[in-house]
């Protein structure tokens, strides 16, 4: 993601996590965050993808919709 985005994970770095449970034996989920905030930065992308994808089949079908109706008058 970009420099300055809205989604930038600060939850890893939230009161020093990492600082705090570095211990992966008695913590484990320490090792997992980063792989963690990786994941949840691919799934927003994927829901980018999802939502422009959704709004682009939108206006496509309500064009041939448009185009449909025009040829049934003629």
């Amino acid at each position: 993601m970009a420099d300055g985005s809205a989604l930038d994970c600060l939850w890893t770095n939230y009161m020093q996590w990492k600082i705090i449970y570095n211990d992966p034996v008695a913590f484990p989920w320490v090792t997992g965050m980063d792989k963690g905030c990786t994941m949840f930065k691919a799934a927003d992308a994927f829901c980018w993808i999802l939502a422009v994808g959704w709004i682009a089949q939108s206006v496509l079908y309500m064009r041939a919709a448009r185009q449909a109706k025009s040829f049934v008058k003629e």
